[in-house]
C-alpha cells in the first residue's frame, strides 16, 4: 500500500532503503512488482560487528538476486554524523570492499553529509580513505541544519540556493566522480506551539532562533525550487523523505516525525505542488540579507565566476504561496490534511501476484523517495 501511495500520487519511480534486516528486504520484491528502481543502503553500527556482517550478507545477497531493481548500494547512512571518522571510515571501507569482492553489479558508495564528505574544510577537501573506493559520491544536503549548525541562517527563501551550493562544491572536490544528492529536503512542522510560522532552530553559534522555520509551506517551496534547480542542471538526487515518521521525533528533536511528503496513515496520500511545472525558471539573483551566503553559480568547475551558463538565464520571481502556480497551502493549518490524492494512471497489480505485506511500521519499508534523474545518470555513467 506504502508503495501504491507513492506510484500513484507522485513523479517518482525510484526509492532509496535504509537497511536490509527485519523483513525490510521484502521492500525489492514489493518495488520490483510495481516498476520502481531501489537505492539499497545497507545499514552499519560501530557497537554491532555480528549485525553489520549479517546486513552486509544480506546486501549482497538483495543486490544479486534483485540486480534490476536494485540501482545503486550504499555501505552505511550519515555515519560519520554519527561517530568519529576513526570510527566511521574503518566500517566503511570493510563494507565496500566486502561488496565489492562480491561482485554486486551496482555501483557502490557511502551515503553522508556535505560537511563530512568536505571533511569539515572549506573549501571542501577529498575524503581521501573513501573517494577511491567509492564508485560515485552520494552526499546530503539539507539546509535546515544550516539554521542550528552554521554561523549563517538559511530560511526556506533561499534553502534550495544553499543545497546546490553545498552540491556544487562537492563537485569541485570530486572532478572525476559522479556527485549524487543522496537526501535533501525541509521539515513541515511542528508547528503547534510555534505558532505564527512554525518551529526554527536555535542557532550553534549566536544561541538565537533563526528564521528558517518548518511549516507546510516552507516545506512545499524548498522542495519544489530545489527539484526545480536539479531538473534544469541535470542533477541527480533524492528526497528526504518519502513517509512521515512520527517514531523519529525521539531520536531526531522536534523535527523528526515532519520530513515525509506523504502522510504515515492510511490511504497514505502524498503532497501535491512540489513538483516542477514545464518551463518554469528556476534562476534568480542573489538575495539580500540571508547572512553570508552567495549564489550558488556557476555550479560546475569550469564555469565562469562572472558569467552565467548558457543558455542565458530568467530572473527568479520572488515566489509567495500566491505566485507559485502549483497549490501551495498555507502557513495556518486547517485541521484537514496538507495531502492531496492524485489520480492514478498507474494499471493496478493483479491480485493473482499480490503476496503479503509484512507486519512493520509504516515508514519502516520507506525512508526516502529519489528522483528517476538519479536512475538515468547511475545507468549511463
Amino acid at each position: 500500500m506504502l508503495l501504491d501511495s507513492i506510484v500513484a500520487h507522485t513523479n517518482f519511480t525510484c526509492i532509496q532503503t535504509y537497511g536490509v534486516l527485519y523483513n525490510l528486504n521484502y521492500t525489492f520484491v514489493a518495488a520490483q512488482r510495481r516498476g520502481l528502481k531501489v537505492i539499497e543502503v545497507i545499514w552499519l553500527q560501530p557497537d554491532n560487528a555480528e549485525l553489520n556482517a549479517e546486513s552486509v550478507r544480506i546486501g549482497i545477497e538483495m543486490a544479486h538476486q534483485y540486480k534490476d531493481t536494485i540501482i545503486g548500494v550504499s555501505c552505511g547512512s550519515e555515519l560519520r554524523v554519527r561517530n568519529a571518522k576513526e570510527i566511521a571510515t574503518p566500517l566503511i571501507v570493510d563494507c565496500i570492499q566486502k561488496v565489492k569482492q562480491a561482485k554486486v553489479p551496482q555501483p557502490v558508495t557511502t551515503n553522508d553529509y556535505y560537511w563530512f564528505w568536505c571533511e569539515q574544510a572549506q573549501p571542501c577537501q577529498p575524503w581521501t580513505e573513501v573517494m577511491n573506493l567509492v564508485d560515485y559520491i552520494a552526499v546530503n544536503v539539507v539546509a535546515w541544519w544550516d539554521n542550528k549548525h552554521s554561523p549563517a541562517c538559511a530560511p526556506a527563501e533561499v534553502a534550495a540556493e544553499v543545497n546546490l551550493k553545498m552540491y556544487r562544491n562537492a563537485v569541485r572536490a570530486y572532478p572525476n566522480k559522479l556527485v549524487v544528492i543522496s537526501e535533501m529536503g525541509w521539515p513541515a512542522g511542528p508547528t503547534e506551539g510555534w505558532e505564527p510560522y512554525g518551529y526554527s532552530e536555535l542557532n550553534d553559534f549566536s544561541n538565537q532562533r533563526c528564521t528558517g522555520y518548518a511549516n507546510e509551506t516552507n516545506q512545499n517551496r524548498v522542495i519544489f525550487e530545489t527539484l526545480s534547480m536539479m531538473k534544469q542542471y541535470k542533477v541527480p538526487g533524492v528526497t528526504f523523505s518519502a513517509f512521515r515518521e512520527t517514531w523519529k521525533d525521539a531520536k531526531e528533536g522536534d523535527v523528526g516525525a515532519f520530513w515525509g511528503i506523504c502522510d504515515n496513515t492510511y490511504p497514505y496520500n502524498c503532497k501535491q505542488g512540489i513538483f516542477p511545472v514545464q518551463n518554469y525558471p528556476v534562476r534568480r539573483p542573489a538575495l539580500p540579507n540571508v547572512g553570508d551566503w552567495t549564489p550558488i553559480f556557476p555550479l560546475f568547475p569550469g564555469d565562469t565566476e562572472t558569467a552565467p551558463p548558457k543558455p542565458t538565464p530568467v530572473i527568479f520571481p520572488e515566489l509567495t504561496a500566491q505566485s507559485i502556480p502549483v497549490p501551495i497551502p498555507p502557513v495556518q493549518q486547517s485541521k484537514s490534511s496538507p495531502f492531496v490524492p492524485k489520480k492514478s494512471t498507474q494499471q493496478p497489480i493483479p491480485e493473482n501476484s499480490k503476496i503479503e505485506e509484512p507486519r512493520t511500521s509504516a515508514a519502516a519499508p520507506i525512508s526516502i523517495i529519489c528522483s528517476a534523474l538519479l536512475l538515468v545518470l547511475l545507468v549511463v555513467q
